[in-house]
Protein backbone atom coordinates (compact mmCIF):
# COMPACT_ATOMS: atom_id res chain seq x y z
CA UNK A 1 0.00 0.00 0.00
CA UNK A 2 1.36 3.55 -1.05
CA UNK A 3 -0.75 5.35 1.95
CA UNK A 4 0.42 8.79 3.75
CA UNK A 5 -1.06 9.35 7.12
CA UNK A 6 -1.79 12.83 6.15
CA UNK A 7 -4.41 11.60 3.79
CA UNK A 8 -6.53 9.26 6.02
CA UNK A 9 -8.20 6.19 3.92
CA UNK A 10 -10.84 3.74 5.12
CA UNK A 11 -9.00 1.78 8.26
CA UNK A 12 -11.21 -2.04 7.08
CA UNK A 13 -10.09 -1.17 3.61
CA UNK A 14 -6.18 -0.85 4.47
CA UNK A 15 -6.35 -3.44 6.98
CA UNK A 16 -7.66 -6.44 4.34
CA UNK A 17 -5.28 -4.91 2.14
CA UNK A 18 -1.80 -5.40 4.62
CA UNK A 19 -3.09 -8.63 5.69
CA UNK A 20 -3.35 -9.96 1.75
CA UNK A 21 0.23 -8.44 1.12
CA UNK A 22 1.97 -10.09 4.02
CA UNK A 23 0.07 -13.62 2.90
CA UNK A 24 2.77 -15.99 2.30
CA UNK A 25 3.35 -16.30 -1.28
CA UNK A 26 1.52 -12.71 -1.74
CA UNK A 27 4.93 -10.73 -2.63
CA UNK A 28 6.06 -13.45 -5.12
CA UNK A 29 2.63 -13.42 -6.75
CA UNK A 30 2.74 -9.44 -7.19
CA UNK A 31 6.09 -10.08 -8.47
CA UNK A 32 5.39 -12.12 -11.09
CA UNK A 33 2.65 -10.60 -12.08
CA UNK A 34 3.80 -6.69 -12.01
CA UNK A 35 7.20 -7.93 -14.42
CA UNK A 36 5.36 -10.31 -16.70
CA UNK A 37 1.72 -8.28 -17.75
CA UNK A 38 2.14 -6.06 -20.78
CA UNK A 39 1.76 -2.61 -20.52
CA UNK A 40 3.37 -2.67 -16.96
CA UNK A 41 6.93 -1.90 -17.62
CA UNK A 42 8.95 0.68 -15.96
CA UNK A 43 8.20 4.33 -15.97
CA UNK A 44 7.73 6.13 -19.11
CA UNK A 45 10.55 5.44 -22.00
CA UNK A 46 10.40 7.63 -25.65
CA UNK A 47 8.71 4.20 -27.17
CA UNK A 48 5.90 4.71 -24.57
CA UNK A 49 5.70 8.39 -24.92
CA UNK A 50 5.68 7.82 -28.48
CA UNK A 51 2.35 5.96 -27.92
CA UNK A 52 0.93 8.49 -26.00
CA UNK A 53 1.04 10.80 -29.16
CA UNK A 54 -0.96 8.14 -30.92
CA UNK A 55 -3.92 8.22 -28.38
CA UNK A 56 -7.33 9.68 -30.22
CA UNK A 57 -9.85 9.02 -27.14
CA UNK A 58 -10.39 11.64 -24.41
CA UNK A 59 -8.38 10.63 -21.72
CA UNK A 60 -8.10 11.51 -17.56
CA UNK A 61 -4.94 11.90 -15.75
CA UNK A 62 -5.18 12.25 -12.18
CA UNK A 63 -3.01 12.79 -9.72
CA UNK A 64 -2.49 13.42 -5.62
CA UNK A 65 -1.57 16.69 -4.71
CA UNK A 66 0.16 14.96 -1.97
CA UNK A 67 1.67 12.09 -3.84
CA UNK A 68 5.35 10.97 -2.90
CA UNK A 69 6.28 8.40 -4.57
CA UNK A 70 5.48 9.99 -7.62
CA UNK A 71 6.68 13.45 -9.01
CA UNK A 72 4.69 16.60 -8.49
CA UNK A 73 3.39 17.62 -12.21
CA UNK A 74 3.63 13.88 -13.59
CA UNK A 75 -0.06 13.70 -14.46
CA UNK A 76 0.24 17.48 -16.10
CA UNK A 77 2.95 15.93 -18.32
CA UNK A 78 1.24 12.71 -19.42
CA UNK A 79 -1.27 14.93 -20.36
CA UNK A 80 0.57 16.99 -22.16
CA UNK A 81 1.70 13.91 -24.60
CA UNK A 82 -1.87 13.11 -25.25
CA UNK A 83 -3.86 15.67 -27.27
CA UNK A 84 -7.17 16.65 -25.91
CA UNK A 85 -6.20 14.73 -22.45
CA UNK A 86 -7.16 16.69 -19.45
CA UNK A 87 -5.17 16.88 -16.11
CA UNK A 88 -6.85 16.68 -12.86
CA UNK A 89 -5.18 17.16 -9.32
CA UNK A 90 -6.62 15.35 -6.03
CA UNK A 91 -6.45 17.62 -2.84
CA UNK A 92 -5.81 16.33 -0.02
CA UNK A 93 -5.16 12.84 -1.47
CA UNK A 94 -1.68 11.44 -1.89
CA UNK A 95 -0.70 8.18 -4.34
CA UNK A 96 -3.60 6.72 -4.18
CA UNK A 97 -6.76 9.54 -4.40
CA UNK A 98 -9.39 6.66 -5.28
CA UNK A 99 -8.70 5.16 -1.70
CA UNK A 100 -8.07 8.53 0.10
CA UNK A 101 -10.86 11.25 -1.71
CA UNK A 102 -13.25 8.36 -3.26
CA UNK A 103 -15.63 11.39 -3.44
CA UNK A 104 -13.63 13.52 -5.03
CA UNK A 105 -12.25 11.16 -7.56
CA UNK A 106 -15.61 9.70 -8.23
CA UNK A 107 -16.65 13.96 -8.99
CA UNK A 108 -13.72 14.32 -11.20
CA UNK A 109 -14.43 11.12 -12.96
CA UNK A 110 -17.95 11.73 -13.42
CA UNK A 111 -17.45 15.32 -14.63
CA UNK A 112 -14.75 13.95 -17.08
CA UNK A 113 -17.17 11.13 -18.48
CA UNK A 114 -20.18 13.47 -19.01
CA UNK A 115 -17.66 16.22 -20.99
CA UNK A 116 -16.40 13.58 -23.30
CA UNK A 117 -19.90 12.03 -24.00
CA UNK A 118 -21.41 15.40 -25.05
Amino acid sequence: LFLDPAYPADEAYVRRRYESSIAPGAWESLAAARFRRPGLEPPPTPSSRRAYERITVPVLVVEGAGDKLLPAGWAAEIAGQITGARCAIVEGAGHCPQIEQPEALTALVLEFLAGASG
